[in-house]
């Protein structure tokens, strides 16, 4: 397990959770992963943060855990004991409990990117009501485990489900509806080069330092030229030029994607400049906005009949036409077309449905396609 553990990456939820950690929106991480990828993440943003493993914790005192740490419930890849099995998990049973106590009130919970499917589960559903909430995290549409299920839907417990999700794109939904910034190391990554320089301690004038020195003056010297050209757009160049404008037409598009923002004229303005570029992702960036606002309209067409309905449906298909016109191989936008014209077919008959049924199948072939 320790190789795969080693080669393991940080992905998009690590980097989101931490700047929530950082602004003060989440107080406690309890993992029931091994990995170190957190405390990276968290190191990413110069948090070091108070860190608990289970697997080898004795004894608690009266003092609460540290808010903003890291809590391994099941120890940690480096640790003397990996706790897994139902017997080595009864090596806590009495201390989880306890620690779960000291930290459950005054906060709303998240459980993402966990099944149920251990005993820390177990102690979950004996702390009783969460009174500020608790809200579990499918992955994308798919249902919990039935023992989860049944803990969710009990209205005693006050908690919700959320669906349509995986763990990367509910955290990013959550950044933006908290109106926060993008993580300054994917959005900003010189400047977030620089605050870890920062960090560095001067060094001596001294003759013997005198090579570290000056090595280190030019590293600060070039994080600072490459902050003027790739973030702030001071460049010279034609070629440096056309690259950092591509490069912030995809973060807008990006933005647009991750906060459902659907504005006509705006999309047709970055539409405009996105024809002037040979930029393969940027038109498949361009492709999935269409896409999405396609999904968006579809959504709204539940609990409508008649002409809206059929209108929000027409408005629908004209966003999956035009993201195939700029990805021609939009497998995905061929597919919601078709399921969503099998739809409005089944609210006609005869010859109009027939019509809309035939287009239904032409769509799901050029999916297959």
């Amino acid at each position: 397990m320790k190789g795969y553990i080693d080669k393991a990456k940080i992905n998009v939820t690590h980097i989101y959770l931490a700047q929530l950690l950082q602004e003060g929106f989440v107080d406690y991480i309890l993992t029931v992963n091994f990995d170190n990828l957190m405390l990276r993440a968290l190191a990413m943003f110069n948090i070091f943060p108070s860190t608990y493993d289970m697997a080898i914790l004795k004894d608690l005192t009266t003092t609460t855990f540290k808010e903003k740490s890291v809590v391994y419930l099941h120890g940690q890849s480096h640790g003397l004991w990996l706790l897994n099995t139902p017997e080595e998990m009864s090596k806590v049973k009495t201390i989880i409990p306890r620690i779960f106590d000291s930290i459950k009130n005054e906060r709303p919970w998240i459980f993402i990117g966990y099944s149920g499917e251990d005993p820390v589960f177990e102690h979950i559903k004996k702390l009783g009501r969460f009174d500020n909430s608790l809200y579990w995290i499918t992955y994308n549409d798919e249902s919990p485990t039935p023992q989860v299920e049944r803990f969710i839907s009990d209205p005693h417990t006050n908690a919700f489900l959320i669906k349509g999700y995986d763990s990367d794109s509910f955290m990013l939904k959550l950044n933006s509806e908290l109106g926060l910034d993008q993580p300054r190391i994917v959005d900003k990554p010189f400047t977030a080069l620089q605050d870890m320089l920062q960090e560095i301690v001067d060094v001596d004038e001294k003759e013997h330092f005198q090579g570290v020195k000056e090595r280190l003056e030019i590293a600060k010297r070039q994080v600072s030229e490459a902050i003027q050209q790739y973030e702030l757009g001071d460049v010279i160049a034609d070629a440096n030029s056309i690259e950092i404008e591509i490069d912030k037409l995809k973060k807008e598009i990006i933005n647009l994607t991750i906060v459902k923002e659907y504005d006509k004229e705006k999309i047709m303005s970055i539409e405009e400049k996105v024809k002037g570029t040979n930029d393969n992702t940027l038109h498949e960036l361009l492709s999935g906005l269409y896409y999405n606002w396609g999904n968006a309209l579809n959504n709204l067409v539940k609990g409508k009949e008649g002409e809206e309905a059929e209108k929000l449906y027409q408005q629908a298909f004209e966003k999956y036409a035009k993201a195939v016109e700029i990805k021609p191989d939009k497998h995905e936008a061929y597919n919601n077309w078709g399921i969503n014209l099998k739809k409005l077919a089944k609210s006609k008959e005869g010859k109009e449905a027939e019509e809309l049924y035939q287009q239904a199948f032409e769509k799901y072939a050029k999916a297959s396609e």
